[in-house]
């Protein structure tokens, strides 16, 4: 109905206005939802918004999601003796585990746009994942000598990953009748992990116990321009430079 207001289900929860030019704004909109998957439940929320203030357009939007599943695994190492290609040992390997993660990201369009085409545009993003998993392992050894190097094992990890990034363009016109545009970017990834493995014998006693830990972190910096200017007889004068993308680690 012309001039109606619709307001949609709480898994998208919307307000939309319906003119009678067939115009529709939406300033703001909220969807959740949940998943399910190898007997886990996956939930996430999402919220996006939309407006201009004056010159200014913007767009905001950012969302949470956890999801998670249980892993199972099967392994099996046969050894052969190299003369007669008799099948001398084999280990069977079984696993069971359990991973969960959880993901977040924030990312937003902001463009100023100014007299004669003239434009500022930048697209800021942040993400930051966040991830756990423990396993449970159990060593068989049905054919071979050789003692295995242990009856069952555990193991737990975390690690931790994020990235800011920062992309702009602008545009120029100047005065010369030359139009400047000029495009960058930066960014700055952080990563982090941890884990650990415990070996065991039959009776329960320790065996080994394998620890590590790693950092990461890269930095990229990227920037291009261009001047160009339209001339007679559809000729046009065009001149640049571009530095390509460099990484830092």
């Amino acid at each position: 109905l012309p001039g109606s207001i619709r307001v949609t289900p709480i898994y998208d929860r919307s307000l939309n206005i319906v003119m009678r030019e067939g115009f529709r704004a939406r300033l703001n909109s909220l969807r959740m939802g949940v998943g399910h998957e190898n007997g886990r439940t996956s939930p996430g929320m999402f919220w996006t918004h939309n407006n201009s203030r004056g010159d200014l357009i913007y767009n905001i939007a950012t969302g949470v999601f956890k999801g998670g599943r249980n892993v199972e695994g099967l392994s099996i190492v046969t050894d052969e003796d190299i003369a007669t290609g008799a099948e001398v040992r084999r280990q069977v390997e079984r696993s069971l585990g359990d991973e969960s993660r959880i993901h977040a990201n924030l990312t937003s369009r902001l463009e100023w746009r100014g007299q004669g085409g003239d434009s500022l545009m930048l697209n800021p993003a942040l993400f930051a994942t966040r991830a756990e998993s423990t396993r449970s392992l159990r060593l068989e050894q049905p054919l071979g000598s050789t003692p295995p190097l242990y009856d069952h094992a555990d193991s737990e990890g975390e690690s931790r990953f994020s990235v800011a990034r920062l992309n702009g363009q602008w545009r120029k016109r100047l005065d010369t009748g030359l139009r400047l545009e000029l495009n960058g970017g930066a960014s700055q990834a952080r990563g982090s992990g941890q884990s650990e493995r415990r070996e065991f014998d039959a009776a329960g006693a320790l065996l080994r116990l394998n620890e590590d830990d790693s950092r990461s972190r890269e930095r990229s910096f990227s920037l291009n321009g261009k001047l160009s200017q339209l001339l007679e007889g559809d000729h046009s004068f065009v001149s640049g430079f571009d530095r390509p993308n460099i990484r830092y680690g």
